[in-house]
């Protein structure tokens, strides 16, 4: 089921939650809205589901307009963050009472409530009440419930956020099996950059109410669209620097002479680097380690260098060099830069040295923006 958002706008009170938003999800995708605290993503998620009421807004399923049509009309399965199971029914009675709101005929039932049960795998279970279960067996109580009655669009909300770090790489990838194996049109909503990496089709940063950047997992991190993005997603954060600030000296250094063509881009610039693509060099800038933060498989350095604080992802190998105050160098390989307008915030392409036209001019330059 495609599902089309257009032109949501909500306000609670002199707040505005959502503004102007206009967002599809394809048929069949998984699609994450990430962001900050309150950004918006929960907002968006209960008006697809028909929870919030706006101040503006058209929502699509398929092409049918169901804006005006009650959530328990819509096809919607909902997991919500804290699962809502109910105490007092055992996760049988839980994982039935969709079905029996639906005056479903018993037999149909039964066979429902079995069927999804061995499908997240809580059959064995069947009998238990919500005290006598983990936290990961009440979040797949809770997703067996919102999966029973077969809905067109799933919605997650914050579904893996009170499980300990184990068990949420192990659920999500759950998560992911069963939204391709249903094929069901689905909407993640995580504070988590890393899940909705590892398990989405498409992430949307939201901020401030808005997108700010829409991609594969894979663009979105690689050529992040808005310095907004470039910041929330990456951990370690991204390096960055604006080019008219005094702690800029390492960007303009490590530049060197493109720094002419990026000033050109844009009329101000604010530069970017990932903490792995910062490389320890003996031909780079120099400057001296602050801090050594071992972070397991990898190790991230904070150095001073030429004024600027830099961040870099360096090996146990390298690391083991490194002492606090001991002399360090750093490059950037010059493919590796990310470049945003200081303004608008959107992302911006360095410009190529102006070449001489066929009339022995020189064609101007013409800022590339994306």
């Amino acid at each position: 089921m495609r599902v089309a958002i257009d032109g949501l706008t909500v306000r609670f009170g002199p707040v505005t939650a959502v503004d102007g938003l206009a967002l599809e999800i394809r048929d069949r995708e998984l699609l994450a809205l990430v962001g900050p605290s309150g950004c918006g993503k929960t907002t968006t998620l209960g008006f697809v589901a028909g929870f919030v009421k706006t101040a503006a807004g058209r929502l699509s399923f398929d092409d049918r307009d169901v804006t005006a049509v009650p959530p328990e009309r819509r096809r919607i399965g909902y997991v919500f963050q804290d699962y809502a199971i109910y105490p007092h029914m055992t996760v049988a009675e839980n994982i039935r009472f969709p079905l029996e709101v639906a005056r479903m005929a018993r037999g149909d039932m039964r066979r429902a409530v079995a069927d999804v049960a061995e499908l997240v795998g809580v059959s064995d279970l069947m009998p238990r009440r919500p005290h006598q279960l983990s936290g990961g067996q009440r979040q797949r109580v809770a997703l067996a419930r919102a999966l029973v009655k077969r809905p067109g669009v799933l919605l997650l909300d914050e579904p893996l956020s009170n499980l300990d770090a184990h068990l949420r790489v192990q659920t999500r990838a759950e998560i992911r099996r069963l939204q391709l194996e249903l094929g069901m049109t689905t909407i993640l909503v995580t504070h988590d950059q890393s899940e909705a990496l590892a398990i989405a089709d498409r992430v949307a940063v939201m901020w401030a109410g808005r997108v700010v950047a829409l991609a594969s997992p894979g663009a979105i991190y690689d050529r992040p669209a808005s310095l907004l993005a470039a910041r929330f997603v990456g951990s370690p954060q991204m390096n960055t620097w604006d080019l008219a600030e005094a702690a800029s000296e390492f960007a303009r250094v490590a530049l060197g002479g493109a720094l002419a063509d990026v000033r050109r881009s844009a009329r101000g610039v604010v530069v970017g680097v990932r903490p792995e693509d910062v490389r320890l060099d003996p031909r780079g800038v120099p400057g001296t380690v602050a801090l050594v933060e071992t972070l397991g498989r990898d190790i991230l350095l904070h150095a001073d260098v030429a004024g600027s604080s830099v961040r870099a992802l360096v090996t146990p190998a390298d690391a083991s060099r490194l002492r606090t105050g001991a002399a360090v160098a750093v490059s950037v390989h010059p493919q590796r830069w990310h470049f945003f307008d200081a303004e608008s915030g959107d992302r911006v392409e360095p410009l190529a040295p102006a070449a001489t036209d066929r009339s022995g001019g020189h064609g101007g330059p013409v800022a590339a923006v994306r």
